[in-house]
């Protein structure tokens, strides 16, 4: 058994504090985290990688002279409490703690190195749409100020179209070991700001089901809210109009008059999910939330969606996945915004090149510029 005796008892303590969990907590997995803070127990090696696993940080953190600056979520840990009242047990997810503070973090350095760049932040300026204002009325409005009127973008557009009006999206990835969220957890979250407010989409859901969850965070947004969002559990009026305001802008009332005259069939749902660029089942929800079908063909329709994705996503796992394009993959997950605004800083000498491959998590240099020649 091996154990360790240069741990910072100080770093330990710290990195359990700032993610809101209790000694009593962390002793149901850890009996002797006590007696590790207090210096009076020296902790094994396998303690250690059960607190770093708890804690979101590497095992090496526990060893440092200090914690180091990635790590540190202190400064960002009173962004959980915004979640407090759409999802209360948000604070049993440590998981979930660390990828907002890591966000929050990304977010706050961009500020500062567009404050270094000499570049403009100006606040975030969406319409005004109160509670008055219904979700699909919201929703013509929002198309309009976004530009789009009859087009029907792609997720990847419309997440374009969001940043370049002020919102920061960041999409999770299993390859980022901190920042992937099991798809059962949450399908996204937002944190409002009154610049460069924040969405991040669960990268571990359906792809097709990302533009409803990116215009479902951006009606929290609206909202002035910060929200974290598991629909199958979404039921509150609040969560019904977000849902509502996502389906009018992606998919347009005017746009399924045709239904109401004929019997909907999951052929059609699957031509107007290639058309709007989401998934039939958002199509589904749709239409029934227009009223278009009743309950019976609503409850028939989903059954057969569900039993067609699970052979769907059988056959994708079946044959591998899909293939990757790292530098891609990062100008997805980070944004056009934030990385540019990177590149933009290391050709500015404001960071170097090993800062810029540590910020976006890449290895090799050769990544590192196929990024900044896709910019």
């Amino acid at each position: 058994m091996v154990r360790i005796s240069s741990v910072n008892i100080d770093t330990v303590k710290k990195c359990r504090l700032q993610i809101s969990l209790s000694l009593a907590e962390v002793e149901s997995k850890v009996n002797h985290i006590r007696g590790i803070e207090d210096g009076s127990y020296i902790p094994t090696l396998a303690q250690l990688d059960t607190l770093s696993k708890l804690y979101s940080v590497p095992r090496w953190v526990f060893i440092a002279d200090n914690l180091p600056q990635q790590y540190d979520f202190a400064d960002s840990v009173n962004a959980f409490r915004h979640f407090s009242q759409s999802r209360p047990d948000i604070f049993s997810n440590t998981k979930i703690r660390s990828v907002t503070s890591r966000v929050s973090k990304l977010r706050d350095l961009m500020l500062e190195l567009l404050e270094d760049l000499d570049e403009p932040v100006g606040n975030f300026s969406p319409p005004e749409i109160d509670q008055s204002v219904s979700a699909e009325e919201a929703g013509r409005i929002v198309r309009a100020w976004l530009g789009v009127t009859s087009s029907y973008p792609s997720f990847q557009e419309w997440k374009d179209h969001l940043e370049a009006h002020g919102v920061f999206v960041f999409i999770t990835s299993k390859y980022l070991g901190w920042s992937h969220i099991d798809e059962s957890s949450l399908r996204g979250f937002s944190v409002y700001h009154d610049v460069r407010p924040i969405i991040v989409i669960n990268g571990s859901d359906w792809k097709k089901a990302q533009s409803f969850t990116l215009f479902h965070e951006f009606a929290h947004i609206l909202r002035r809210e910060s929200s974290i969002d598991n629909w199958e559990i979404a039921t509150r009026s609040e969560e019904l109009w977000c849902d509502d305001f996502a389906g009018a802008v992606l998919m347009p009332a005017e746009n399924f008059t045709e239904l109401a005259r004929t019997s909907v069939e999951s052929s059609d749902l699957k031509r107007l999910a290639r058309k709007h660029s989401v998934s039939s089942f958002a199509i589904l929800v749709r239409i029934r939330r227009l009223g278009l079908i009743d309950q019976g063909v609503y409850n028939s329709l989903e059954h057969q969606l569900r039993k067609e994705f699970e052979e769907e996503r059988s056959k994708l796992e079946s044959a591998g996945g899909v293939s990757r394009n790292r530098s891609s993959e990062v100008i997805q997950q980070y944004g056009k915004f934030l990385t540019s605004t990177l590149y933009q800083a290391y050709s500015n000498k404001i960071i170097d090149l090993g800062k810029l491959a540590k910020i976006l998590d890449v290895k090799h240099t050769q990544t590192v510029f196929e990024i900044g020649s896709r910019l």
